[in-house]
């Protein structure tokens, strides 16, 4: 070939080219000779040996296809073609590299011959660098003499050749309708016999078949592949489907709400199926309802039916209504509130074939719901009583402040110290009923203290005869020295109201409540019955009726929240949950025994503690309060309450500075530099007292801080920023009470 290096092979391509063109060339010249010496025995003797060889080319053609229409996969396949070209051709080694359906990778390495395997995998880039990419290029087979370098691979291909011993080679392309399959690759070591086109044009016809094959298997491989995921999608469909259908049978059949669903044949109904719920719903079996067509509406109380038909007409035209609320009159003759849910079922008509429903018996949450709104109407009613008791007690502070400053001015044997003491009496008579109305409302300073609970109950029992009818006689039986108890006085008085309420509704035809206190020593014997009693000294209060008492089993609920036995509408449930809250957070027990037609006793122990009560309004008056120098800031809303711990503390020799808000008090303490205590209201316009000490806190941080109020929505009291509890004192207060107060907080105690 002009323009061949020395050293190099030529190239040569398939077909018409080399022995076979002389081979062809020496037949013609036989021919038109005719001589019969040796020169035509010669071409007689070649063209034999030529035709065996075209024999030989057929038959290791024929086993490459035979061998390749005996694969069952696309793997086995590929292997075939290999082990049938390298019992086919004189090869050391046989390679065939598949590709992918872009002919951009290659995704499989399959090889054959009694040369063994490469020492290592070649790659797609290296691959398209040698005469595998050349002949894929061209479309077309080729040869490649051993020994010398061939110009159509790179320096890389080469040199790897000459590593791995590769001598001559043959190439040809696997070709499908001009989309590369593959590659076939076949060499001998170096030194072994050279490769012609006879063998590269066998090699060529053999991959010709090949990609036939190969094509047709990757057919079936995607045809065996789609087909194999369609079964796996059907079935797991149908495991699915079975699945869902179970899961809905369990549902159905567990679930307590009654679910049904009715077939329709030309708006008449065809069929009905009803889940086993419909018996614990309307305490009717589903047998009910098929032998009753109109069962489903017979059922529902004459009220409700214009309604449930009202539903029925909107199903019956296709339209989703919304769920409705009504009464049923189950198969015991109980009336049952049920929530009705249809949904109807349309074909691809629109037209009505059917249709599902659920009904679920929402008694209790009905009743649950009219509780919360009778519980929020008290509520309501309980914040407007604190209201009123927060500005009642504003009144109070300054009637029985400037009633104690006008005793204090009045000589001993004045008239108008008479006046002035029915006035004071009848203020804190006032004060009784509010702190009452504050327990009430819950608005009141829990402050448990030591107490006697024959006083407690003794002064309660005004309010508790208000609560009663003329037609119920209250007797008290109080012990006069009792035991002293820790407990706060107006929870105590919460207790004996909710308990009295509920013996005047046991006793509709009136009777008698007999309220007693007492001690008791827990022994031994005694921890027989109440074994969660300790042993110990306590001190008994018990609320005993002549009512129409309870059966055991409502006995077993009655501390259970918003559990009554009064009609709707009469209680909320919470009386009773609400004492034994407050029984226990005291520390005590509480017990209830009662019998049918018997009446019922309510006990509760509260255990006996060390201490002593505080000393009451005598003792106060007989200890005047103790006074200061230290510079008090007064803030307080109510000018008179205000005027009034103003006048009260410069009295007893302290600085006074006041405000009238939270803003001014800020204002005052930026530039008052001993201020030793701030006494401030809680509940004012802008920002309230326990936000003004945490704002104080860094202006004057050892300033101290007294909280007042009439009412609070803190009952357990409030704290400062590090976790402290503030002190505090409720209102009304006199200037004496205040001043005992803010003595105790200046002295830390």
């Amino acid at each position: 070939m002009a323009g061949t290096k020395r050293g190099e092979a030529r190239p040569r391509t398939v077909p018409g080219e080399g022995r076979a063109g002389e081979r062809a060339a020496a037949r013609g010249t036989s021919r038109r000779g005719g001589s019969s010496g040796p020169a035509s025995q010669a071409g007689d003797r070649k063209a034999l040996a030529d035709t065996q060889a075209a024999l030989v080319r057929t038959e290791a053609l024929y086993r490459v296809v035979t061998s390749m229409a005996a694969a069952e996969s696309l793997e086995s396949l590929l292997q075939r073609v290999v082990d049938a070209i390298a019992g086919s051709l004189p090869a050391h080694r046989v390679s065939l590299f598949a590709m992918d359906v872009e002919g951009e990778t290659v995704t499989g390495h399959y090889r054959g011959g009694p040369g063994g395997d490469p020492p290592a995998d070649i790659g797609y880039e290296e691959l398209m660098q040698g005469l595998a990419g050349w002949v894929l290029r061209e479309r077309t087979g080729t040869v490649s003499a051993g020994g010398v370098r061939d110009p159509r691979e790179t320096d890389i291909v080469h040199e790897r050749r000459v590593q791995f011993g590769h001598g001559p080679m043959i190439v040809a392309p696997i070709i499908y309708r001009d989309r590369p399959l593959g590659v076939i690759v076949a060499t001998n070591s170096p030194g072994d016999r050279e490769f012609d086109e006879d063998d590269a044009e066998l090699l060529s016809a053999m991959a010709r078949h090949a990609a036939v094959s190969i094509e047709n298997a990757q057919v079936r491989e995607q045809l065996r592949t789609a087909r194999d995921e369609l079964e796996d999608r059907v079935g797991q469909r149908t495991a699915e489907l079975a699945e869902s259908e179970d899961r809905y049978r369990r549902i159905t059949e567990t679930m307590t709400d009654y679910v049904f669903h009715v077939n329709l044949e030309d708006g008449h109904v065809a069929g009905t199926r009803h889940s086993p719920a419909c018996v614990a719903v309307t305490g009717y079996a589903p047998e009910d309802f098929d032998a009753d067509p109109e069962l489903w509406l017979a059922m529902v109380v004459p009220e409700d039916q214009a309604l449930v038909l009202e539903q029925a007409r909107e199903v019956e035209s296709g339209q989703r209504m919304r769920p409705i609320e009504h009464r049923i009159v189950r198969k015991d003759g109980t009336v049952r509130w049920v929530r009705s849910t249809p949904v109807p079922q349309l074909d691809k008509g629109g037209r009505l074939i059917g249709y599902d429903g659920i009904l679920q018996d929402i008694t209790e949450r009905r009743v649950l719901q009219n509780e919360l709104a009778h519980a929020q109407k008290m509520e309501s009613i309980g914040r407007l009583a604190g209201g009123v008791a927060h500005d009642f007690n504003n009144l109070l502070t300054a009637i029985l402040g400037n009633a104690e400053l006008a005793m204090l001015d009045l000589e001993a044997d004045h008239p108008a110290r008479v006046s002035i003491a029915e006035i004071t009496k009848a203020a804190e008579g006032a004060a009784r009923l509010t702190r009452q109305l504050l327990s009430f409302a819950r608005r009141q300073m829990i402050e448990p203290v030591p107490l006697n609970l024959s006083e407690v109950v003794g002064g309660s029992l005004e309010l508790l005869r208000r609560l009663l009818r003329e037609d119920i006689e209250i007797v008290s039986a109080l012990e006069p020295n009792p035991g002293i108890v820790e407990a706060d006085p107006g929870q105590i008085q919460q207790v004996l109201v909710n308990l009295t309420v509920n013996a005047r509704d046991a006793m509709p035809e009136g009777g008698k409540l007999v309220i007693e206190t007492s001690n008791e020593i827990v022994t031994d014997e005694y921890l027989a019955g109440q074994p969660e009693v300790v042993r110990g000294r306590w001190v008994s209060l018990s609320v005993t009726d002549t009512g129409q008492g309870m059966p055991p089993e409502v006995q077993a609920h009655l501390f259970e929240p918003f559990f009554t036995t009064k009609p709707q509408g009469s209680g909320t449930g919470l009386g009773l949950a609400t004492c034994h809250g407050i029984v226990k957070q005291s520390g005590g027990h509480i017990w209830i025994h009662s019998e049918l037609g018997q009446g019922t006793k309510v006990t509760i122990m509260l255990p006996e503690c060390s201490s002593q009560p505080a000393g009451g309004a005598e003792s106060m008056q007989a200890s005047a309060p103790a006074g200061g120098s230290e510079t008090i800031l007064i803030v307080e809303d109510e000018a008179s309450v205000r005027r009034l711990a103003v006048l009260g503390l410069r009295s007893l020799g302290y600085t006074v500075l006041e405000a009238a808000n939270a803003a001014e008090a800020l204002r005052i303490a930026a530039t008052e530099h001993d201020i030793a205590l701030v006494v401030s209201d809680v509940i004012m316009p802008g920002i309230r007292g326990p936000e003004l000490a945490t704002r104080l806190r860094s202006l004057r941080p050892k300033a101290r801080m007294l909280l007042t109020s009439g009412h609070t929505d803190a009952p357990q009291g409030f704290r400062d920023a590090d976790g402290n509890p503030i002190p505090f004192v409720s209102k009304p207060f006199t200037p004496d009470r205040l001043a005992h107060k803010v003595r105790a907080v200046l002295d830390g105690e």
